[in-house]
């Protein structure tokens, strides 16, 4: 799932529960007045806003060459009370490092995963994906392609 249909995700559902959502990507700028929650890309957090806690989706992207610059900037941006990092363990070493420069504190916690997630091993077609199935791809230029084919 690309980071911009993680970002509608996340404001649909807290929309749906009754809850102000602003929704923030490069496309899209939904602001409601007096939503104290904002979902957005990480290319569009502001890093300007003083927020209470900010959850950073993905932060294994923080080592990617195209687009980790995005989570580093808003790892050492955010100004946050606290940030919550999400992702996979490989990044751990990275942010332990970035936390020990900068003298910020890191709590680690981990949790159990409630689906089983497998790389397929053998190439597959898209017609054969079947429900529950996902696709997970981390540039647009794939989002768009995977879209073409579907």
């Amino acid at each position: 799932m690309s980071d911009i249909s993680l970002t509608f995700k996340i404001h649909e559902r807290l929309e749906s529960k009754g809850i102000l959502c602003n929704l923030i990507t490069g496309q899209e700028k939904l602001i409601r007045e007096n939503a104290e929650i904002v979902s957005c890309t990480i290319e569009t957090s502001n890093i300007g806003e003083v927020y209470n806690v900010a959850v950073i989706d993905e932060i294994q992207m923080i080592g990617d060459e195209e687009r980790g610059s995005a989570w580093t900037n808003a790892l050492l941006g955010l100004q946050a009370s606290t940030i919550h990092l999400c992702g996979e363990e490989r990044a751990l070493l990275l942010v332990k490092k970035l936390c020990e420069i900068t003298g910020d504190y890191l709590e680690e916690r981990k949790y159990q995963r409630y689906s089983r997630i497998f790389v397929e091993e053998k190439p597959f077609s898209i017609q054969d994906l079947q429900e529950g199935d996902c696709i997970i791809t981390f540039s647009t230029k794939s989002v768009h392609q995977l879209k073409n084919v579907c």
